[in-house]
């Protein structure tokens, strides 16, 4: 049994960039490093890297750090591989352990989570090494982007942006409807951005009398296609994925407000996102502090568990995350692949189902600290399908090793937890 598996946090590490090789490293480097008229660069909660413009002709990435002491290596790495893609040609230098029984991480693990990093940001392995010693290995990947020129083509549009907002057309939802729009639209003034908005509506709804610029925003009506009178949101969502145009897509219920440097904060990280989602603090919230912000990303405790939810923090990994379904910000072309299943309808775990197939494709499922969407008050019951854990289950996810975010990683232990909390009710008692 281990007991030195711990959660990494983006606020004790530092990436220190010379203009062709970035380091990443814990914070007792830091002023070595600077001497070295290296640049300090830093971590959102998310561990998206701040600021970082790196797009040329090659990168070396050298990671100094021991990933296999942490449980959320995952996301540490996905964000390696973000910045590894900017470049036409590249280098990661990382140290990895070739031991069995490490709790959270394996070499075999890892070398999956590279392959799918791989095909997902169009990258291809020129050169391999490895050096092994008593501590650890040090891996050598060189790697090229593949299709650059394609690649630099696509760059041109890359901040280019749709938006699709779900309602029931219903005018009970008139002012929420307007005034979602009209901050987008408010959002993208004079930015030199290229944008549309896309209401997806059961019925008719003359957008004129709504909004205040109507030059790009766009009408979608609705067609059930399937006779069981419930909200087929997955049917929306794919129909709004079908008509957008444009290569970043936002998809998201009408109780949201955007804020007017909303660009400036997506833009903070970068646009080599696959799928994320971003922060949601509620308008005015006078409530309790733990229901201050809509839950943007959470964790069913197993894969065959569809009952509350585990609220997770920016940077918690789970094997069992999904994005919340109110708001998901992806690239168009995973949603036009995997697309969300029709059979689900409203409130029937379909963000849940669809996270599950962006996990098993590779994508590393994240939440965006640095940007944020205003929330409504959700319905009163709204919170009650997530939850924290639990004092006595933070302490048997320390002692049995479970993922930091759930002590249970299959229903058997699901159970046992609960029979476990019963034995200790009755004894209180």
């Amino acid at each position: 049994m281990k007991f030195l598996n711990r959660t990494l946090k983006p606020q004790n590490i530092f990436a220190f960039y010379d203009g062709k090789k970035l380091i990443i490293d814990n914070k007792f480097n830091l002023e070595k490093l600077q001497k070295k008229d290296f640049k300090v660069f830093y971590f959102n909660d998310s561990f998206q890297i701040l600021n970082l413009d790196i797009n040329g002709e090659w990168l070396e990435l050298e990671i100094k750090l021991e990933i296999w002491k942490y449980n959320n290596w995952p996301i540490f790495m996905d964000e390696c591989f973000s910045i590894l893609s900017n470049s036409i040609q590249s280098k990661l230098v990382c140290r990895v352990n070739l031991s069995t029984g490490i709790k959270y991480y394996s070499y075999y693990n890892f070398a999956k989570l590279v392959k799918n990093q791989i095909k997902l940001r169009s990258l291809s392995i020129v050169n391999q090494s490895r050096e092994d010693n008593k501590k650890f290995s040090l891996l050598n990947i060189q790697l090229k982007k593949d299709l650059y020129n394609d690649y630099k083509l696509d760059q041109k549009n890359l901040d280019s942006w749709s938006f699709g907002i779900i309602t029931s057309g219903a005018e009970s939802e008139f002012e929420k409807l307007e005034e979602l729009v009209n901050s987008i639209i408010e959002a993208f003034r004079g930015a030199k951005r290229t944008f549309e908005v896309i209401v997806c509506s059961d019925r008719y709804i003359d957008l004129k009398d709504l909004i205040k610029d109507t030059e790009n925003v766009k009408l979608l009506l609705y067609s059930p296609i399937n006779s069981i009178p419930e909200i087929q949101i997955s049917h929306k969502k794919n129909k709004i994925t079908k008509f957008s145009k444009y290569k970043n897509l936002m998809i998201c219920h009408n109780r949201y407000i955007m804020p007017k440097d909303w660009i400036n904060q997506i833009e903070n990280t970068g646009y080599q996102f696959t799928a994320q989602t971003i922060t949601q603090p509620i308008l005015n919230y006078k409530g309790h502090s733990k229901h201050k912000n809509i839950p943007s990303i959470a964790a069913m405790p197993s894969l065959d568990h569809y009952g509350k939810a585990i609220l997770l923090d920016p940077y918690e990994y789970h094997p069992n995350t999904y994005i919340n379904g109110g708001c998901i910000i992806a690239k168009k072309w995973i949603l036009s692949k995997l697309k969300w299943n029709e059979l689900l309808f409203w409130n029937e775990c379909e963000d849940v189902e669809l996270s599950r197939r962006l996990q098993d494709y590779g994508v590393i499922l994240r939440t965006n600290s640095s940007s944020y969407l205003i929330a409504r008050t959700p319905r009163e019951e709204y919170f009650n399908g997530f939850r924290k854990l639990l004092g006595i289950e933070k302490l048997i996810s320390f002692l049995f090793s479970y993922w930091p975010s759930s002590p249970v990683s299959s229903n058997s232990y699901y159970l046992l937890l609960s029979k476990i909390k019963k034995l200790l009710k009755n004894f209180l008692i």
